[in-house]
Formats: C-alpha cells, structure tokens, sequence
C-alpha cells in the first residue's frame, strides 16, 4: 500500500492511496494496529469494517505520528458503515455494493442533495412511521408495546435519514393498530440508506492545544508563589483543625461537670496518698 496523502481523523490515520481510495488505520492492542477501507458518500466519510490486523508501533509512537499529520478535511462528518442499513432491505449495507454506488454516475459530492425532492406526507420505513411537515421537518414515531408510543426527530444529510434520540408520546395508540394503520402508508423512498440512531459525528477542525511549560532562567520557586488554590486549601486546613481542638475540649468539659463527685477520681486520689 503507498499512499499518496496521509490525513488524522481523531485517533485514525486516514490514507489516500495512489488510485484515491481511502484507507484508515489505528492502533489495537500492544504493538498492533487494524486498517481497512473507508468511503465518502458525499459529505460524510464512512468508516468500513476492519479487514488487516498486523504489527506495528506502540501506542504512544503511533499517537506521536498521528499529530504531524493534517487534519482530514474533505467531509464535514464521519460515520462507521455498520451503522447504515438499506432503506429497501433495512438489513446494514454491504460494503462492496456500497463502493459500486459511489462509484455511479450522480453520486458525486453535491449530487445526494438534488436527487430527491422531498414530498411531505407520511410514509412507512421498517416498522416506523416518518412524518415530513410542509415545512421540511422530519420526525419518526414507532410502538414501544402495549398503548405507548415513542418519537424523536430526524433529518436527512447526504441521501442518508437519520434518527434522533427519542422518547415516549403523549399519544395512546394499541401496537395491532399501529401497525394496521402502518401498512397503509406508502413506503419511504427519499433516501437509499438511514440509520437507526445519531451515530453521525462531526469532524473537527479546532486543534487541541498542546501543553507547554516554559520557565525563566534562575527562577525559584517559594512560599510566595503559592497559587489561591493552595492558599485556600491550607486555611481549609487550619479552619478544620481549630474546630476538631475545640470539639475534643468541649468533650473534656462536659466530662468533668458530669463526672461523679465520689467517683473513680476521687478513688484515685485516695490511692496515690497511700
């Protein structure tokens, strides 16, 4: 394999290779590091299954190679392939039909956006029901069992429906007549590919700041340069211990008013005059 770029992606190594497909690595275990291929459906790079397992550098070697690389800046979000299922089948989309539809005539970058229009209505995926508004919001709704209903949103980037988090609706309708009144629905056909939940991550592009210490020549350090920090945990401190003095007095105290007059103190005044 001769990559022609090389690119990080958080703690992946992103490979262009000679005849531009890409390619990522990372590391796994102690001196190792899986690869395999990755693929960019428009504005997301879709991160494949592993396929290569072999030696390769500690972790820390690796890490330290991996902050010389440039950021990977052709899509503006990452997702893993296992995550995508096919809206025709609703099974996850095989990796090698996936490399031939990017492959296609239209399935350049932009192209995903003009291929549908989208149709308001609802419309029935799996065993949800998608709900687009003349307004172009999206939302699902699915039976979670006897009379509960559960939804969330949902949006579309990249020919790709997504899913958000959902949570249990107001609305009380049986599991049989949801699913009765879901068949009726014609299906979903404006997208190719969904996923079941917001696995969609966005790529970074801020740099995190790497620590540096840098101090004056001949500088010491003394009780001055304390930081408010410490000064407030040292009078914590001193706070604590005066309070833990004055409850173990306190303690004395009332010990000797209720001690007994004829007690065991004055048994042992009597003993130490003999």
């Amino acid at each position: 394999m001769n990559p022609k770029c090389l690119y990080r992606l958080k703690d992946y190594r992103i490979c262009q290779l000679t005849n531009d497909r890409l390619w990522w690595e990372t590391h796994s275990g102690f001196g190792s590091q899986i690869s395999g291929p990755c693929y960019t459906w428009d504005d997301i790079l879709l991160i494949g299954a592993k396929r290569n397992k072999e030696i390769g550098f500690l972790k820390s070697e690796f890490l330290d190679s991996l902050r010389k690389l440039p950021c990977w800046r052709k899509t503006r979000y990452y997702c893993f392939a296992t995550a995508m299922l096919d809206v025709n089948t609703g099974q996850v989309v095989n990796e090698d039909q996936l490399a031939q539809n990017i492959l296609l005539k239209g399935k350049s970058v932009g192209a995903a956006e003009t291929s549908y229009s989208r149709e308001s209505g609802s419309f029935r995926l799996g065993r949800c029901q998608i709900i687009v508004t003349a307004d172009d919001r999206i939302s699902w709704k699915s039976s979670g069992g006897a009379y509960q209903m559960i939804s969330g949103p949902a949006f579309i980037e990249s020919d790709v429906l997504f899913f958000g988090s959902g949570q249990i609706d107001d609305e009380k309708i049986s599991k049989r007549d949801f699913l009765s009144m879901l068949r009726k629905l014609p299906e979903w056909d404006q997208t190719i590919l969904w996923c079941r939940s917001l696995a969609l991550k966005t790529v970074s592009k801020e740099e995190r700041p790497t620590l540096s210490l840098s101090f004056r020549e001949n500088e010491t350090f003394s009780r001055r340069g304390v930081t408010s920090a410490g000064r407030r945990h040292r009078d914590y401190s001193k706070r604590l211990w005066s309070r833990m003095v004055h409850f173990h007095h306190g303690c004395i105290d009332k010990i000797r008013t209720r001690w007994p007059q004829n007690g065991l103190a004055e048994r042992i005044r009597k003993f130490r005059k003999k």
